[in-house]
């Protein structure tokens, strides 16, 4: 940081930090974070980004600051890596099954799903590729499926698996009703191997 000498040439008992620049992946003013307050809302459980109606969400965690960390259940780390986050939520008004992935980011991520805003006890996923899968996405990809959950708010978040882990992503919510095997895309019906009729 700076000080400012006073005029007989002594320096105060503190400095005033640099300001955080953005995007450099840096802690630019020593506060124990890297490029806090320069994400958009969603970069923080203050304002979460509503996804109840379903879909594809896309945007950056280039700029975006580490507020959580993934459960250890689905990182090989412990304490997980700090890295780059994005918050959600969708709120259900009926017990449905919940299907969320990060298919498309162009980044290693892990998804996490809970009752609180950076929770993961629902819910956690680092790697839903399998091996052999296109190099451009193997590995990369992570995906939760809910069933049977009841009414109520819920949050996801979108984690890099390590500091360097953060860039362009892709979030898809697919939310159905909880119902009978086969009415529902969410609830299919297995065809058990060697059935010939259904």
């Amino acid at each position: 940081g700076t000080m400012a000498c006073s005029d007989t040439c002594l320096l105060p008992g503190t400095s005033t930090p640099p300001d955080e620049i953005c995007a450099t992946r840096l802690d630019d003013n020593c506060a124990g974070t890297i490029d806090e307050g320069c994400g958009p809302a969603h970069d923080t459980c203050a304002a979460p980004l509503d996804v109840s109606a379903g879909g594809t969400f896309t945007g950056s965690t280039v700029a975006m600051a580490d507020d959580a960390g993934a459960p250890r259940t689905c990182v090989s780390t412990d304490p997980p890596t700090p890295a780059p986050d994005a918050f959600f939520f969708f709120d259900l008004t009926e017990t449905s099954d919940v299907f969320v992935n990060s298919s498309g980011s162009a980044f290693d991520t892990v998804v996490y799903v809970g009752r609180t805003c950076g929770g993961g006890e629902l819910g956690c996923n680092d790697d839903m590729d399998p091996p052999g899968g296109p190099v451009s996405t193997a590995y990369l990809d992570s995906g939760v499926t809910l069933r049977g959950l009841t009414a109520g708010r819920y949050y996801v978040t979108l984690d890099g698996w390590s500091a360097d882990q953060a860039g362009d992503y892709s979030l898809t919510l697919y939310i159905t009703p909880a119902d009978t095997n086969g009415d529902r895309c969410g609830n299919p019906m297995q065809i058990a191997a060697g059935t010939t009729t259904l």
